[in-house]
């Protein structure tokens, strides 16, 4: 219908009835303008928008259709990657598309406020994840590319969003260009990604990135056990400070690694340095509590606060009687704690403890 009611449609607007004409580039002018009327502008997004087919808009283009760049936008937003295929046969879209002057290099301090703005289509594909697109982009040549100084920008763009999908792309395919900035932020990229352990796997066995202690603390914090244990038997024993594994896994209740230090590892802390990073443990959570004292409560020191962090977080009447069993201590505001919550039976046993004449503490 659209084709043949094309007349009407892209109607020639003469006289008091002309639109103003709009540069298909924005700021800065760039000295070979195409332009386009805004009316045909808001029916290119409509059709853009409508899922025009193939046929029709290689047909429009055929028959000296332009797009602007808020027309590709919505094809790139919707992943016509049909479409800007099909452009690349016409000289007039390709003018538009590959236009290093509609670049606004300033803004590119400000990065991520640009990203839903800007209608650069390097960007506009970025801030959709549209991998098809970037590819087709980056990869339409390699002399006179303006798309090509702008993978450092996508990769800053895949970090700060915690798009996988585009920074795995640009690590299998762009690596050379990326690798300073990737090894400099692999830790905080780690922790950005959501269920992203393969593609961390791969720079680890492809040797793209180093393991470092930091790598191993983001692989704590993401609980990343699998990647955790490859990479610590890749790296000299020497070089690995287990008191800072010990560590991060009390901050993150990552129990798991935890156990293949001690395990696995053979190795054993004193307790005092145990008990410091248990002490120190702000919100601690209730299986992570319940492992340590089933499995570790003879590294923690029998006068430390154990018995009122397990008040605090429930754990069951026997798990504590056990405890009061093994020597911790009680101390006056246990006792209270436990008297507010009702617990009776329990509190017998800790005012017993409480009453010994050992085991006295004020």
């Amino acid at each position: 219908d659209i084709i043949q009611n094309y007349n009407d449609f892209w109607e020639i607007e003469t006289g008091e009835n002309k639109d103003k004409i709009m540069d298909l580039f924005t700021s800065p002018k760039c000295y070979n303008s195409i332009f386009i009327s805004q009316s045909t502008n808001k029916q290119m997004n409509e059709l853009c928008k409508r899922g025009i087919s193939k046929k029709i808009f290689t047909w429009l283009l055929k028959n000296n259709i332009s797009l602007s760049l808020e027309n590709i936008h919505i094809l790139i937003r919707l992943n016509r990657t049909d479409l800007i295929k099909a452009g690349f046969h016409f000289k007039s879209f390709l003018k538009i598309l590959f236009n290093r002057f509609y670049v606004n290099i300033s803004a590119h301090n400000e990065l991520f406020s640009i990203t839903t703005q800007t209608l650069n289509p390097i960007l506009v594909a970025g801030n959709y994840e549209r991998i098809e697109i970037i590819d087709l982009l980056l990869k339409a040549g390699t002399v006179g590319n303006p798309y090509l100084k702008e993978i450092e920008t996508l990769f800053s763009l895949s970090i700060k969003k915690g798009f996988k999908k585009l920074f795995s792309y640009l690590v299998i395919h762009f690596y050379d260009t990326i690798q300073e900035k990737l090894q400099t932020k692999i830790s905080s990229i780690m922790c950005r990604m959501t269920n992203a352990e393969d593609i961390f796997f791969y720079l680890i066995v492809s040797r793209k990135v180093d393991v470092t202690d930091r790598f191993l603390s983001s692989c704590i914090y993401k609980d990343y056990y699998d990647l955790f244990v490859f990479s610590i038997n890749h790296i000299e024993n020497s070089m690995i400070c287990y008191q800072d594994i010990l560590s991060h896994c009390f901050d993150n209740n990552n129990y798991r690694i935890l156990n293949y230090l001690f395990h696995e590892k053979k190795y054993t802390p004193s307790t005092e340095v145990f008990t410091k990073y248990f002490i120190r443990k702000k919100n601690i959570k209730y299986d992570f509590l319940a492992h340590l004292i089933k499995n570790y409560s003879y590294l923690l020191e029998k006068e430390c606060s154990l018995i009122h962090i397990c008040l605090i977080n429930n754990l069951v009447d026997q798990d504590i009687i056990n405890l009061l069993n093994e020597g911790f201590y009680v101390f006056k505001d246990d006792i209270q704690l436990c008297l507010m919550n009702d617990r009776f039976i329990l509190l017998e046993h800790m005012i017993k403890v409480y009453n010994s004449e050992d085991k006295v503490i004020n």
